[in-house]
């Protein structure tokens, strides 16, 4: 018998799985879409027209979704630079890595000011380098799903590698900290932010490299990338095929109703010739 804590985690990833499923399902309004003839032909390359309505439950093959590839960060198949697509349009990777990156920059910010003022610290620089060197872990997780993928030799080793990619990083930038605020009178928070803008550029082409390494983790995402396009063109493909059948039974039906309706006019004329 499952455990409390298995019944728990089914029912929490079962949540996950219903809230991005009815997210994915969001889909732009027809109108909107024709009034945007390049955002069509992009999502829409054999430029075919829905013929339904806008009030309609069933979607076409070529509505375009307002967001779509959610499931595969969720589940990290693939991270969100590579899977996420907004009105059917991949964003650039250099934008996910400013979010991730921005978020863990509201908990390096949280973290000074606990050095700051609860631990009491008043060194700047100091402050700055404890509250970068414990946002890394932070920035790890954050930036495999948002932005680069899967880790390369594991959790630990590449942890390990980020940690000595960033320690020049956190070297440099400390000693950027220190000339700001000891010798140029620049305050505390005003030099944080000073040496963060330079940094977060910086860290991006560090990262870039590392979490590569060799390109091993580039090929990992672009067989996960291409196993997950083939599912969405088998996808495609059926709700094709069950379009075309649906078609098909269609003109069926009217070729049945009209040979019914020749029939009938036979049987009337038969009768109307044999009583006349």
């Amino acid at each position: 018998m499952p455990s409390h804590g298995e019944l728990t985690s089914d029912s929490q990833s079962r949540s996950i799985d219903t809230v991005v499923a009815w997210i994915q399902r969001i889909y732009l309004p027809r109108r909107f879409v024709r009034c945007c003839p390049r955002l069509f032909k992009k999502n829409n390359p054999d430029g075919k027209n829905s013929n339904n309505d806008d009030n309609d439950k069933e979607h076409s093959v070529h509505d375009i979704p307002l967001i779509s590839g959610v499931d595969h960060v969720v589940n990290g198949s693939l991270p969100a630079s590579e899977s996420i697509k907004i009105c059917g349009i991949r964003p650039p990777r250099y934008l996910f890595y400013m979010l991730s990156g921005g978020l863990c920059d509201v908990l390096q910010l949280a973290l000074d000011l606990f050095v700051h003022r609860v631990l009491v610290v008043e060194d700047p620089s100091l402050c700055w380098a404890i509250g970068f060197a414990l946002s890394i872990v932070a920035r790890h997780t954050s930036h495999r799903y948002l932005v680069f993928g899967k880790y390369v030799g594991g959790y630990w080793s590449s942890l390990g590698r980020m940690y000595a990619g960033y320690s020049i990083i956190i070297f440099l930038s400390t000693s950027f900290n220190f000339i700001m605020t000891r010798i140029a009178g620049v305050p505390h928070y005003m030099a944080w932010a000073i040496t963060l803008l330079w940094t977060g550029v910086v860290n991006y082409f560090i990262l870039k490299r590392l979490w590569s390494f060799g390109g091993q983790n580039n090929k990992e995402n672009k067989k996960a990338k291409a196993e997950g396009a083939k599912q969405q063109v088998f996808i495609k493909r059926k709700e094709r095929d069950l379009e075309h059948g649906a078609d098909v039974r269609n003109h069926l039906g009217e070729l049945k109703d009209s040979t019914a309706n020749r029939r009938s006019l036979k049987d009337d004329a038969e009768i109307h010739a044999r009583f006349s």
